[in-house]
């Protein structure tokens, strides 16, 4: 008995000791607490130890400070690619793999060079800088077209190479015909028989393509460089958030509001009380750089018609479609009429409820209210705010940055396979700039690094925007270029000594679909840089960050990436319900402006009523502005007197045009992507789904065409128009049949 006594006493002992090192040694509940609240941590030099073993090469290049370096840089490059140039056209290349290789290595290095430019000229630059980098921008840009791709031996080269494609691996098609379509806006059509006779007419279209991609640049900089500013005072602005009228400087009792900064506008017109603050800010907004740029739009409208012409075209938007999932106009014109039917009835039902909402706080419940241009983002924010219950900003609480990003992390592992972790010792331009490492859960092999410089600052632009730094590339020796890219946002930042917190509204979203762009660009799986990552066909780009974004929406997502930020608790369920319906609604609203646009962007495009006299032949009887102001009192809301949107409105004048239908594809496309993942009975996200979508559509790059990585997905071909009609649909309730008593199955709505 007493041995066995004995011996009980010696275990309760041994446990005693054992419980005791634990309690001493095992993180408290507050360091639980914290790990959860923040993004997983790795050392810079643990990271630096994966790049070796793996092969990676890291090594970006230095951001140039003064006048004398850019000047010196920009000299430097034009050297180094005029050699680029000169040895793709040698005809002592080995192969045609050689040729490849030179093309791809050309397109990783000018990526690579030009990161550092814009990223002065858009972070960190003043504004007499930034008018010095733009014109180094320039020169850089006059060479590139002029000795590479304006240089028609390379045409002739890459042309030839497709005799040869039998030779060449599916990517390295891809690089050709990916480089081809950039060189066919400088140069007709390639033909043998016609070589000698066209001459003159190939140097007339590079002068036109030069002179248009001048004008292009000097459309954005006219706005990026703008001064506009407003001046009101603190009754004007009121209901706008102290946190945001504490960052703007002030002149007497006056707040400087930049309108050309994105930042400013939105938060504006979403929160001010005084709808006459709203419609000075909006015509403001949207008068920025007017006189210059009216003139600059309808000169490279008119220089795009002319190229679309000399290439056998009728019009630009016919050419600039060509290659992309609705090929030609009238399969695009079936795409936006099917998804203006779809939306129609979600879109007038939001506006009734918008209506009824003002006259009430007008005072007239019986006479609906007119809702104009200015008030749509205000009324939108207020009956989300209704449907709620609570004001987002009351939220923010549960919504630290860093909790946010650890969300998530987590919610990508699990769903995606994909693990992301800080290395924070890392140095950058900045002391608030971050970096996340992003692997494989399954393997942990390294898939790229994500920059992220979260908050505003002093010259810094205030809009959002996703911007490759390097891209992914294997070089001959086998050594892998890992893909970084940058995420630049604006936040609001944290006052000192606090911490950060986001909006679970516009802000959240804005995070998730940059969020989106970096996964595309970093988790490819594509070695060649010219369609490795982001630079996929031109009407997928938009695709993984518009299902990304939507994710803020999502119960399940909005519970996990909140969490109190004293206590760590994350929202309730019931909460992170009501937080979704409020989120949801305004979704029509947001899918008859983008619509709106795209419809602006085809008859700016396509077919336009033009003067066919010998003096005036091609110039238009609509002016751009008039265009734009008929469709948007047509489809949406109608400007204010003295706002001219697309002189503000670099999309359609720049790289999205003919092509800005392509926003409204991403949000059908992934529409209909997230409602693959979501069959299950419990409405949690499929992770086999999410793998699927990383593996056969997010990581594939450019290499396969929109209407193949779609087919992937889905397992059949996909119809855009059936998708866009049904993309407002509200999903049916299952209802009880009569017979049997059984529900009817549950119609699949988007």
């Amino acid at each position: 008995m007493f041995a066995r006594l004995d011996k009980g006493y010696k275990s309760l002992v041994r446990y005693l000791a054992i419980f005791a090192v634990w309690i001493f040694s095992a993180p408290s509940f507050a360091q639980l607490a914290e790990e959860s609240m923040t993004p997983r941590k790795i050392s810079l030099e643990y990271f630096r130890g994966l790049v070796l073993e793996e092969n990676l090469n890291l090594d970006l290049p230095s951001i140039p400070k003064t006048s004398a370096d850019l000047q010196k840089r920009a000299g430097e490059l034009t050297d180094r690619w005029r050699g680029f140039a000169n040895n793709i056209t040698n005809n002592n290349l080995a192969n045609v793999h050689e040729l490849v290789r030179l093309v791809d290595e050309f397109n990783a290095d000018l990526i690579f060079q030009l990161g550092p430019f814009y990223v002065a000229h858009d972070l960190l630059a003043n504004t007499a800088q930034k008018k010095t980098i733009s014109l180094e921008l320039n020169r850089i840009w006059d060479f590139i077209i002029e000795e590479y791709y304006g240089n028609a031996r390379i045409f002739r080269a890459l042309r030839h190479i497709e005799v040869d494609f039998e030779l060449l691996d599916e990517q390295e098609r891809a690089v050709i015909r990916a480089e081809i379509q950039k060189f066919r806006f400088y140069h007709r059509e390639f033909d043998e028989e016609d070589d000698d006779n066209d001459e003159e007419e190939a140097k007339r279209v590079l002068i036109l393509s030069q002179s248009l991609e001048k004008l292009e640049t000097q459309f954005s900089n006219n706005i990026d460089h703008s001064t506009a500013h407003l001046y009101l005072t603190k009754e004007e602005l009121d209901g706008v958030p102290e946190d945001f009228l504490n960052q703007l400087t002030k002149k007497k009792d006056k707040f400087k509001l930049e309108i050309q900064q994105w930042y400013h506008y939105d938060t504006l017109m979403r929160t001010a009380r005084r709808s006459k603050t709203r419609k000075t800010v909006m015509r403001a907004r949207f008068d920025i750089a007017s006189e210059a740029n009216s003139d600059i739009f309808n000169s490279i409208l008119e220089i795009r018609q002319t190229l679309a012409e000399s290439n056998d075209q009728k019009h630009y938007l016919d050419w600039a479609l060509q290659d992309e999932l609705l090929p030609n106009s009238s399969k695009l014109d079936a795409f936006l009429s099917a998804g203006e039917k779809g939306n129609r009835t979600a879109f007038l039902a939001e506006r009734r409820v918008l209506q009824a909402q003002l006259s009430k706080r007008l005072g007239d419940k019986k006479t609906p209210a007119k809702l104009e241009a200015w008030d749509v983002a205000y009324e939108i924010e207020k009956k989300r705010e209704a449907i709620l219950g609570n004001s987002f900003e009351n939220l923010e609480e549960y919504f630290p940055l860093d909790r946010v990003l650890r969300g998530m992390f987590d919610y990508f592992e699990k769903y995606f396979g994909l693990q992301f972790e800080e290395i924070p010792d890392m140095a950058w331009w900045d002391p608030s700039v971050r970096t996340f490492l992003m692997r494989e859960k399954a393997t942990g092999k390294i898939k790229g690094v994500q920059i992220l410089d979260p908050f505003p600052r002093p010259n810094k632009e205030r809009w959002f925007w996703s911007l490759t730094l390097q891209a992914r590339l294997k070089r001959l020796t086998g050594q892998v270029d890992l893909p970084v890219n940058l995420i630049s946002g604006n936040w609001t930042p944290p006052k000192p000594g606090q911490i950060a917190f986001i909006s679970p509204g516009e802000d959240l979203a804005t995070l998730c679909h940059e969020w989106g762009h970096g996964v595309n660009d970093i988790g490819t799986g594509v070695d060649k840089a010219s369609i490795s990552g982001m630079r996929t066909s031109d009407d997928f780009v938009e695709t993984p960050s518009n299902f990304f974004e939507a994710l803020a929406r999502d119960p399940e997502f909005l519970q996990m990436v909140s969490g109190h930020y004293q206590t760590n608790e994350p929202l309730d369920r019931e909460t992170a319900q009501k937080l979704s319906k409020a989120l949801e609604f305004g979704l029509a609203h947001a899918r008859q402006d983008k619509l709106t646009k795209s419809r602006i962007d085809f008859a700016l495009h396509g077919k336009r009523a033009r003067k066919e006299s010998q003096h005036e032949r091609g110039v238009g009887l609509q002016t751009p502005d008039e265009i734009d102001r008929k469709i948007r009192k047509r489809m949406y809301y109608a400007m204010p007197e003295g706002a001219f949107p697309l002189s503000s409105f670099s999309h359609i004048a720049t790289d999205y045009a003919g092509l800005f239908w392509t926003y409204y594809l991403g949000e059908v496309a992934s529409a209909k992507m997230k409602a693959l993942g979501k069959r299950s009975p419990d409405g949690t996200f499929s992770a086999a789904v999410g793998q699927r979508l990383i593996e056969r559509a997010f990581a594939v790059g450019g290499g396969i065409k929109t209407s193949r990585i779609l087919h992937a997905v889905f397992g059949r071909n996909f119809n855009a128009c059936s998708a866009a009609l049904r993309l407002s649909a509200p999903t049916k309730v299952a209802r009880t049949r009569k017979d049997d008593g059984k529900p009817s199955p549950q119609t699949k709505g988007l």
